[in-house]
């Protein structure tokens, strides 16, 4: 029977005709292309996989895919980082899928930069009857999914890594309805041996067969055989034909190439010397080399700013004596590290003979770039804790800096709940300091608020305000704290008690007659002698007095009363007091300067301490009676905590509810059995925490958390001023701001600096230093 030809107008209407039914029957379904995986016959799979996953499988209206895949380790390679985006690109869009197909996925032989995930990857596709069916897919690759006659070689081998399907056991028919012979797949020799053709692969996105080493190293499309072309041999043409184009084909001059290159690059992948493989093992050789130094350089930096040390010297030259901590560190360091001595071997040989490298990260500029990005990292762990309090207190104060800049120091007071050990710890931490040449409150007032809004702070979370005893901070009416409360009526004013307390010993030195020799005017000096002149009787007879004292223990106990006010002092300063600790010490000191006073009356008849630590003191006793009944409700009555709660809850009506008065109710009644006896408000809140009966007391858990988060002092922005007189001396007055705020806080909080991750400092800084786009 002889082959009917077509003429070339009727093949292209068939052809049209072929296109418009396949998209026809494709419409509003998904397909597999999307996923990257391909398609293999399977059926017997279908029945088993519909009954063991009937709970995953719905039968919506609407005609979606859904795949579950189980990705939790992935090995880091190359092929991780390069194969995904170039297949991506290559795959086409709308593949042809056979509706009976059961596509299975086979992770057996994988090579190991794939991800590992479970045997079976589930997907659901909504068929035209409404039928869900379960398909399982083999991961390895489809030689169809490319749409590019020239491949880039990373491509080529991750294809080649991967592998391609195995050959299915069955192949649709062709346009002739005529099955595929299946004696294609292997050549006969003339002594009735069989060879298989390894070489021809069949793709099920496109239906087609496919020269495998030819489509991925066929340069030339001159001449071009189906079988090397992005469309293949598919069943659109006549199987029979392949009697004829096979032999033809494998015996091709060009094949036969193709073939020998795949076989190189084959064996060179299995034995893991590919021209990629060895250039991607020296470019990690050489990232680790740059990753050790980089290391050791940032540690020598933290080691440095966590001591308020200076880096730089004199000179920038390796070897010099004057080349500052940092440098000299390093050479130090160098004597018993041999990767860092080659690389300040090779820093100091371009020095001498002023050539420049290309980069040896010794320079001031990186200093500073390492100093920022520790600093970040340590503001970003700040920040989330903060964040997690919720409620804190913002405590300000300014001093000059050796370059005679007015610095002010941000300190951030919070409750950080250590989740571990089940308790709060009262935080104090370093947020900044920032430059300010204006001293009014309102100017003070904007820089705080500036400030907030650049680290993401909102001011309506602030529940105090720590400041020195300055009229422009605490002033009721132009004062800093007064314009903070317009936007924030909840941030109540503290007065810091040591600046109080020292005010107090102030004001009482300045009753006495006696005057300080002045340094400066000479003429002034009678003036500090005369009043010594006309009380030297009495201090004469006081003297003598105390000399033939025979004093008994207790007298000699109340003078020592005298040194309890720095003891005092000192307490107050710590910065995990509270209100109620600051109040107890005051009436204890209070009570014994009044004992001493009452012993040495001829001394002391002009001691004014008492009198004004009573009169600095007011807004402190006021602040602690609104929080009280949180601690000393136990010997109160019912009614006096009812009251007193109801004026607390009217007062923080957006940070507790009129539940509180009867959780204090409750809490009075299972204090005795379950807690210790006069515990403090911060030891309450603690024990609440720990027994977990914070779910019982929300509202007095928040309320105690508001009172322990108000400031006693503002002693942590004292200490901030000892460290920028370190670091910012009259050596390095002219260190840059953001600098001097950095190394701020890598000394004052030197805890957090010390658990810094290095590689992610180091990857940031990589990053940054990037000179490459991602491709």
């Amino acid at each position: 029977m002889s082959y009917p030809h077509k003429s070339g107008c009727q093949k292209r209407k068939e052809r049209v005709e072929r296109e418009e039914k396949f998209l026809k029957s494709q419409k509003g379904q998904s397909t597999l292309t999307a996923f990257k995986f391909c398609a293999k016959e399977k059926p017997t799979q279908v029945t088993q996989n519909i009954e063991t996953k009937n709970q995953i499988l719905s039968n919506d209206s609407e005609n979606k895919k859904n795949i579950l895949i189980n990705d939790n380790n992935v090995t880091n390679c190359l092929t991780k980082n390069l194969i995904y985006p170039v297949l991506t690109d290559s795959i086409e869009k709308n593949p042809a899928v056979e509706e009976s197909d059961t596509v299975v996925v086979d992770y057996s032989g994988k090579p190991e930069c794939l991800p590992e995930v479970n045997d079976n990857i589930i997907c659901t596709e909504k068929q035209s009857n409404s039928q869900s069916l379960t398909n399982t897919y083999n991961y390895h690759y489809d030689i169809g999914t490319l749409t590019t006659n020239i491949l880039q070689t990373q491509l080529i081998e991750n294809i080649i890594r991967q592998g391609h399907q195995k050959m299915p056991t069955s192949f649709p028919r062709d346009r002739l309805n005529e099955p595929f012979p299946l004696s294609l797949l292997s050549k006969t020799l003339p002594n009735s041996e069989k060879v298989k053709r390894d070489w021809l692969v069949w793709s099920h996105i496109k239906n087609a067969f496919y020269c495998f080493p030819c489509r991925l190293f066929k340069i030339s499309t001159l001449n071009c055989s189906y079988l090397s072309s992005p469309d293949g041999y598919s069943k659109d043409k006549i199987w029979r034909k392949l009697y004829e184009r096979l032999p033809s084909h494998e015996n091709n001059k060009d094949h036969i190439q193709c073939f020998v290159k795949w076989r190189e690059v084959k064996t060179r992948i299995k034995n893991d010397s590919s021209i990629d493989k060895l250039v991607c093992k020296q470019i990690a050789h050489e990232a680790q080399k740059w990753r050790d130094i980089l290391t050791r350089v940032l540690d020598t930096i933290l080691f440095l700013g966590e001591r308020g040390l200076a880096l730089r010297g004199e000179s920038h030259i390796v070897g010099e004596p004057n080349n500052g901590n940092f440098l000299g560190i390093l050479e130090l360091i160098s004597h018993y590290d041999p990767i860092l001595r080659q690389r300040l071997e090779e820093v100091k040989k371009s020095q001498q003979l002023h050539q420049r490298l290309q980069v040896h990260y010794l320079s001031a500029e990186i200093q500073n770039e390492f100093i920022s990005l520790c600093a970040d990292h340590v503001m970003s762990v700040i920040l989330i804790e903060r964040s997690s309090a919720k409620y804190y207190t913002i405590i300000v104060d300014a001093t000059p800096d050796s370059a005679h800049v007015e610095q002010t120091t941000f300190i951030l007071r919070y409750l950080h709940f250590d989740a571990k050990e089940k308790i709060y710890d009262i935080k104090e931490r370093f947020l900044a300091f920032v430059d300010c040449n204006k001293k009014t409150g309102e100017a003070i007032a904007d820089l705080i608020r500036e400030t907030l809004k650049k680290y993401n702070i909102l001011l309506t979370d602030c529940r105090g305000q720590g400041y020195d005893n300055g009229s422009n901070m605490k002033g009721e009416y132009n004062g800093a704290q007064s314009h903070i409360l317009k936007d924030n009526p909840y941030a109540i004013y503290s007065p810091c008690a040591a600046h109080s307390l020292n005010l107090c010993g102030v004001d009482s030195a300045e009753c006495c007659s006696l005057h300080g020799l002045s340094n400066t005017r000479w003429s002034a000096r009678i003036d500090a002698v005369k009043p010594f002149l006309n009380n030297l009787p009495g201090l004469q007879n006081a003297l003598e007095d105390v000399k033939q004292l025979n004093l008994t223990a207790e007298s000699r106990r109340d003078i020592e009363v005298l040194f309890v006010i720095n003891e005092r002092n000192v307490v107050l300063q710590a910065r995990n007091s509270t209100i109620d600790v600051e109040v107890i010490n005051l009436e204890s000191l209070i009570a014994d300067l009044q004992l001493i006073r009452n012993n040495w009356n001829t001394i002391l008849q002009e001691y004014s301490v008492i009198a004004g630590i009573n009169n600095r003191f007011v807004v402190i006793k006021k602040l602690n009676d609104i929080f009280s009944f949180l601690w000393q409700f136990v010997a109160w009555s019912e009614e006096r905590i009812q009251d007193t709660a109801a004026n607390f809850v009217k007062k923080y009506d957006t940070d507790v509810s009129q539940e509180l008065i009867t959780e204090m109710i409750h809490l009075k009644h299972i204090y005795k059995e379950n807690f210790t006896t006069n515990c403090s408000p911060y030891e309450l809140l603690n024990e609440i925490t720990s027994k977990n009966l914070d779910t019982l007391f929300p509202n007095v858990c928040v309320a105690l958390r508001i009172f322990c988060t108000l400031p006693v002092s503002v002693a942590s922005a004292e200490r901030s001023f000892s460290v920028l007189a370190r670091i910012k001396n009259f050596h390095r007055s002219c260190s840059s701001q953001s600098r001097v705020s950095g190394l701020g806080t890598l000394c004052l909080e030197s805890g957090l600096a010390r658990q810094l991750d290095f590689k992610e400092i180091i990857d940031c800084f990589a990053s940054a230093k990037a000179r490459k786009a991602n491709l």
